[in-house]
């Protein structure tokens, strides 16, 4: 709606109530996600990695000889230790992360993948850190202190990682996805193609708008490895 009995032209007050380019990236960012997680077999990263296939472009990784056998990981989508129906998310989610990273040492020329310390984490599991925390005696860790003197968002060093939580409110319980220093996937953008359009009907005091935005978006093959999902409850 375009104008008030009362007020008058109230144009600029509806733009501002339809943010179509806040909506827009958050749609841009949801195809993101979905390719992401999506399945290997279906193109995104997450699953069970292709190390003997037929077809070497499927190949996520060819350990060198020199690795001891079973020691890379061979998925990236993994549970912490003793998961279950009542675990929490915790301390083991970070130890996960650090194990899974720690494995890849010195196996690829790009460089090691070394954790940033960001943890995605669904917004209503972020609390359960706090009761996840085991305390000594009457004294709290440090780790606990920590979280105590900070808050859930900026945890404190542990295990040599300074960890911070990032809350979502569009991914689903139970998961979180752990941030690499190294990229997930590429995404094209083609600001010559992209285009909006407003269109008035003053007669009925109306006004449409829409807006377009044209991507791309890839996986490479050896960057799945630069994803990780943990599980931490079943």
């Amino acid at each position: 709606v375009t104008r008030d009995l009362y007020t008058g032209d109230i144009t600029d007050a509806a733009r501002a109530t339809f943010d179509i380019a806040f909506d827009l990236g958050h749609q841009v960012e949801q195809k993101c996600f979905d390719l992401i997680t999506a399945p290997i077999s279906k193109g995104g990263s997450l699953g069970s990695f292709a190390l003997t296939d037929g077809n070497r472009a499927k190949r996520v990784y060819v350990a060198h000889s020199r690795v001891a056998p079973g020691v890379l990981p061979t998925t990236n989508d993994v549970q912490i230790e003793g998961v279950g129906a009542a675990t929490k998310f915790g301390p083991k989610v970070f130890e996960e992360v650090v194990d899974y990273a720690g494995r890849f040492a010195s196996t690829d020329p790009e460089g090691d993948l070394i954790p940033t310390g960001e943890v995605i984490v669904p917004g209503q599991d972020i609390r359960e850190i706090a009761s996840g925390i085991t305390f000594t005696g009457q004294k709290a860790t440090d780790f606990a202190e920590g979280i105590i003197r900070r808050g859930w968002f900026d945890i404190g060093v542990f295990l040599g990682v300074n960890w911070r939580i990032i809350s979502d409110n569009t991914i689903a319980r139970k998961r979180c996805y752990a941030r690499f220093n190294r990229p997930l996937g590429l995404l094209w953008l083609k600001p010559s193609m992209d285009d909006e359009e407003e269109t008035v009907v003053r007669k009925h005091n109306l006004a449409t708008r829409w807006m377009k935005k044209v991507i791309g978006l890839a996986v490479p093959t050896h960057w799945r490895k630069n994803v990780l999902r943990v599980e931490y409850r079943t």
